[in-house]
């Protein structure tokens, strides 16, 4: 393996072309090592917005192309409260012919379409629905507890609001990582 190139610098599908052209008896530590960097997601580009070629004059720029999702169980999660918040907001809208329903409806449903894509927008728009959740548990928490009749049904629901929004922000953070591409520009 003294000869292998810099797998490090290889995109993913570089990766996999190149595993396909080797043998599976003679090259096992670069197969291990290739599947490694495949694991990965191939090649990272550096997390600095911009660099500058000077022997072009041209600038590297940073794209964010897709979201990568490390925990399945959370999406899995986060897809199924959203269909359901979903469901709930076409409920009220037929039945009760409530109009404000479509916001969000609209919303929810730009979420799922989202997470279904891998899209870019995937944990900024988790961010903005748990941020919502948050504050609207806290105001309802709030509301609750200066009315004249305390409900606890009421509370709990609110409760729920807030624990749902503080867990969507923080597992957003840690298990939804955007990936970036490199194209480049002129100066």
């Amino acid at each position: 393996m003294k000869n292998t190139p810099n797998y490090s610098l290889y995109h993913t599908h570089e990766l996999k072309k190149r595993l396909a052209e080797l043998d599976p008896k003679n090259d096992q530590d670069e197969i291990h090592e290739i599947q490694k960097m495949i694991d990965k997601g191939g090649y990272q580009f550096p997390s600095t917005s911009s660099k500058i070629n000077h022997n072009t004059d041209h600038s590297i720029k940073r794209k964010a192309v897709a979201t990568k999702f490390q925990s399945s169980k959370f999406i899995l999660i986060l897809c199924l409260t959203m269909t359901m918040l979903l469901a709930w907001n076409l409920y009220v809208l037929i039945v009760f012919g409530l109009g404000l329903a479509l916001i969000p409806i609209v919303f929810q449903s730009v979420i799922l379409y989202c997470l279904y894509n891998a899209h870019v927008m995937s944990k900024p728009l988790i961010k903005i629905w748990a941020a919502l959740m948050m504050v609207s548990g806290f105001f309802g928490l709030i509301s609750v507890v200066l009315g004249k009749l305390i409900s606890i049904d009421q509370f709990l629901i609110h409760i729920v609001y807030l624990i749902a929004g503080f867990y969507a922000w923080t597992k957003a953070n840690h298990t939804m990582e955007i990936i970036y591409a490199a194209h480049d520009e002129p100066n």
